[in-house]
């Protein structure tokens, strides 16, 4: 009988994290005509908000190395997911460069299991675009864990379930959004 009742419990749980991820994907308005998005700066902007101490400040060699970029990964406590026309964090392009290597998905997969909360997450925002099914299973056994995370969104920095940032990555698309910066991300980080 426990385990018929685990088994419905995990499937309502399931059902919960799929109703809101579909709820918060559909409920976006899409942009009225009589309203113009405020225009895109020309530069990237230095963040307001007060930085955390985390790994992913450190000082880094340019180019950035994968075991670098692991480390960064696997030990960050901010979900960086500011978009272009902020400063991106270093977490950003440790993203990039773990997805540029051959083996990315062994790394996705290591990093799934061994990286802290917010690494997790990462793990996921790069599954999905691969191994978008593997994806999908990992998001369901984070959203099984409590706990919050930190995520930095252009100058806001707040706390927040990691349920919710699970939410974030599918209604944001944030694994294309993270990949799009690509390019800019390591302009930016070779310059410094």
């Amino acid at each position: 009988m426990s385990g018929c009742r685990l088994f419905w419990m995990t499937i309502m749980r399931v059902t919960m994290v799929a109703t809101l991820i579909v709820v918060t994907a559909c409920s976006s308005q899409p942009p009225s005509a009589e309203l113009t998005p405020p225009p895109i700066p020309p530069q990237i902007q230095p963040a307001i908000a007060p930085d955390v101490a985390d790994v992913a400040n450190g000082a880094y060699s340019s180019p950035l190395s994968i075991s670098d970029a692991e480390d960064i990964l696997s030990e960050t406590d901010v979900f960086d997911i500011a978009g272009s026309g902020f400063r991106p964090g270093r977490q950003v392009q440790a993203f990039n460069v773990l997805l540029d290597e051959r083996n990315a998905l062994d790394r996705l997969r290591r990093l799934a299991l061994k990286g802290r909360p917010v690494g997790q997450l990462y793990a996921l925002c790069g599954l999905l675009l691969p191994a978008r099914t593997e994806g999908v299973t990992l998001a369901h056994s984070l959203s099984l864990k409590p706990g919050d995370v930190i995520v930095r969104d252009g100058d806001n920095l707040f706390d927040t379930p990691a349920v919710r940032a699970i939410v974030l990555v599918f209604a944001n698309d944030l694994p294309t959004r993270l990949r799009e910066r690509r390019a800019e991300v390591y302009a930016y980080f070779n310059t410094r």
